[in-house]
C-alpha cells in the first residue's frame, strides 16, 4: 500500500514534467515549421517580385523613366512625367514591392540585395513627380511604401555594404555620355 502511494506521488510529480517537456518540444517543432514556411513564403514573394521587375516591359518602363528624368533635369518641368504609363507602372510596382517587403511577405535583405539599388534610383528619378502628386492630391501618403523602400535600400547598402547609392551614376539610356548621381552637391 505504501509503495502504491509512493508510485502515485512519483507519477504525480513526473507526469507534469514529462507533459511540459513534450509541450516544449512540440512548441519548438511548430515554431521551426512556421519559420520554415514563412521563409518559403518570402522566397516565393521574391520570385514573384523577380517575375514583375525583370520583365522586358518593366525594364523598358524604367529606361523611359530614366529618359524622362533627364528631360526633367534639362527643362525643370514636372510635366515631363505627367501622363506617362511608364511612370505609373514603375512607381506602382515599387510601391507594391515596398509594402510586401515592409510586411515581411518578401525577405527584406534578400530584396534589397537584388533590387535595392534599382528601387533607390527609380525613387530618385520620380521623387519630384511623386511629391507633386502628393501636393495636387492633398495625399501625403501617396507612394509611401515606394519611399520607404528607397530609404531602406539606401540604409541597407550604406550600413551593410559601405556603398552610398547616391553616388552611383545613372546614365542616360540614349546617350551614354550623359550621367547624373543623386548626391547632394
Amino acid at each position: 500500500m505504501e509503495s502504491n502511494l509512493v508510485m502515485t506521488i512519483i507519477l504525480g510529480i513526473i507526469s507534469p514534467v514529462v507533459t511540459a517537456v513534450i509541450g516544449l518540444i512540440a512548441y519548438k517543432m511548430i515554431k521551426k515549421q512556421f519559420a520554415f514556411a514563412q521563409r518559403q513564403h518570402q522566397v516565393q514573394g521574391l520570385l514573384d517580385a523577380f517575375k514583375i521587375l525583370d520583365t522586358d516591359e518593366h525594364r523598358n518602363s524604367r529606361s523611359r523613366v530614366y529618359a524622362l528624368y533627364f528631360e526633367y533635369l534639362d527643362t525643370k518641368q514636372i510635366k515631363s512625367f505627367k501622363g506617362s504609363k511608364d511612370v505609373e507602372s514603375v512607381r506602382g510596382d515599387f510601391d507594391v514591392m515596398g509594402i510586401l517587403v515592409k510586411t515581411e511577405n518578401i525577405h527584406k535583405n534578400d530584396f534589397l540585395e537584388m533590387y535595392g539599388a534599382l528601387a533607390y534610383r527609380c525613387w530618385q528619378c520620380l521623387k519630384a513627380d511623386i511629391e507633386d502628386e502628393r501636393d495636387s492630391r492633398n495625399f501625403p501618403k501617396f507612394m509611401f511604401y515606394f519611399q520607404w523602400l528607397a530609404n531602406a535600400s539606401h540604409n541597407y547598402w550604406l550600413q551593410d555594404n559601405d556603398v552610398d547609392l547616391s553616388k552611383i551614376k545613372l546614365y542616360h539610356p540614349n546617350d551614354p555620355t550623359r550621367w547624373v548621381d543623386f548626391s547632394t552637391k
